[in-house]
């Protein structure tokens, strides 16, 4: 997970990369729990449910791991850096990609306590 989501703390997250994220998260769940992708007959194929499947790897969806990762850098820079964030965010996205969502502008979540 650590290498998946290397610098995602200020990653640009399309709808289209999102995707690829969790088919990749999918594809994981269905390596570890062996559970995968079954061809039923000529033209149908059954799938394994990817809920249950995060239930029994113990696992959450791949969007909570990068709102934390997110998470524990926006508090860390609103912590110790409130001048730099301010800065920051005054920035306005490139015109030729006005689809992405500046990072510290997308949701995130506090990272969960043990």
């Amino acid at each position: 997970m650590a290498v998946l989501l290397y610098g995602s703390e200020s990653w640009t997250i399309t709808n289209k990369n999102k995707l690829k994220l969790q088919s990749f998260h999918n594809r994981a769940l269905r390596y570890m729990s062996g559970k995968h992708i079954k061809k039923v007959d000529e033209d149908k194929w059954e799938y394994p449910d990817h809920e249950k499947l995060l239930e029994i790897c113990k696992l959450h969806p791949i969007e909570k791991y990068i709102e934390r990762r997110r998470g524990t850098l926006r508090r860390y820079f609103e912590t110790y850096r409130k001048n730099l964030l301010d800065s920051v965010q005054k920035v306005t996205p490139p015109s030729k990609q006005s689809n992405k969502i500046l990072w510290w502008n997308q949701p995130w979540i506090n990272k969960l306590e043990n």
